[in-house]
């Protein structure tokens, strides 16, 4: 059914910057029958491509299930700046094995919702479990800095505009604080430098818990972090 959407497919996103800035490792998961105990709460699925099929009541989204199991028949919401939408995942085919009950984290699938039309979903929505996620503009981030900019230049960058990169397109931010770990009592890590950053976009953005994003300042790359939501 979503076999030839695959070759279509140009996934991208390196799950592996995402272990780099992990601090904790995830335990392993292993499919169970119990699908609400499998799947991570900050999961969340970035789409790069929406294609709508005949005689299919739903869409496929394409992109990269970034840091959770995925399960057919799972309830899920998509996020857009729009809001919130319900629907369920109805199938999923990787271009390895075709049509799976379930992936693994890292795995670039096509994802059949149901019910959903072209209208509803667009590129760069964030496919979460319901009632995660969240739609805003202005967002928390861990920023592990680049080896390229000190402390103190990351600290003058309150009040600029910067760019953040949630997929592979910047929106432009303006960065309204910027906290170092000194400053809350604590120290540096010994892997890299970190700083907790406030930025404020112009219009809603949807977002998932602990999604990667990238930051930069025109071709200056300032980092890559996480966004996290205060639950």
């Amino acid at each position: 059914m979503i076999s030839s959407l695959l070759l279509l497919m140009g996934c991208g996103i390196s799950s592996k910057e995402v272990v780099k800035l992990q601090e904790q490792e995830k335990e392993e998961v292993v499919q169970d029958t119990s699908i609400e105990n499998d799947i991570n709460e900050t999961f969340y699925f970035i789409i790069e491509d929406v294609f709508e099929l005949i005689d299919v009541d739903g869409v496929v989204v394409v992109g990269v299930n970034e840091n959770s199991m995925m399960y057919t028949n799972t309830k899920v919401d998509v996020l857009s700046s729009e809001g919130r939408i319900s629907t369920v995942i109805e199938g999923i085919e990787t271009y390895e094995a075709g049509m799976v009950d379930y992936v693994e984290e890292g795995s670039s699938v096509g994802i059949l919702l149901s019910g959903l039309s072209k209208e509803d979903v667009s590129k760069g929505d964030i496919i979460v479990l319901p009632g995660e996620g969240d739609i805003s503009k202005e967002i928390f981030a861990l920023m592990g800095i680049s080896d390229e900019i000190t402390e103190d230049e990351v600290k003058a960058l309150i009040g600029e505009t910067i760019q953040v990169y949630f997929l592979n397109e910047p929106i432009d931010a303006m960065v309204s604080d910027v906290i170092l770990p000194e400053e809350l009592g604590g120290e540096q890590s010994e892997e890299m430098n970190i700083a907790y950053v406030v930025v404020t976009f112009s219009e809603n953005v949807a977002y998932g818990d602990e999604q990667l994003i990238k930051f930069y300042k025109g071709d200056t790359y300032l980092g890559i972090g996480y966004v996290f939501i205060d639950k």
